[in-house]
């Protein structure tokens, strides 16, 4: 809906076994009625990535990952089996858009758990 479409973030933490993605968005619920979680969820997949918000996206990881500072460089190295943290760093590089549509293909058939956490409505 139009009225949670402006805070929507999306998050992966491939180091939270077995995998997870976040979906989260913010909104001002006052009378807009709970959010159909489920169906915003499916939609998300059911539509396919454009080449335009993938290129965008990529742009952005990028950008990001080459923010990082040393010191969580060496600590991913020492929390996760990553032997080259450069050769790691560069690995999306070769992600394809083909290759985040196959996988949001396989996802969008994954059980999917849905957690809505609102704020107290306002006292009147």
């Amino acid at each position: 809906p139009a009225a949670y479409s402006g805070g929507i973030f999306v998050r992966n933490e491939p180091h939270a076994l077995p995998g997870m993605i976040m979906i989260g968005f913010g909104g001002d619920n006052s009378g807009a009625g709970r959010p159909d979680v489920d169906a915003m969820i499916v939609k998300s997949f059911s539509d396919a990535v454009t080449d335009v918000e993938f290129q965008a996206a990529k742009r952005t990881l990028q950008s990001e990952w080459a923010r990082k500072e040393v010191e969580s460089f060496w600590l991913d190295r020492d929390t996760y089996p990553i032997t080259d943290p450069a050769a790691y760093a560069h690995l999306a590089d070769s992600v394809a858009l083909d290759d985040v549509r196959f996988y949001a293909g396989k996802f969008s058939k994954l059980p999917i758990a849905a957690i809505l956490l609102t704020a107290p409505p306002p006292a009147n």
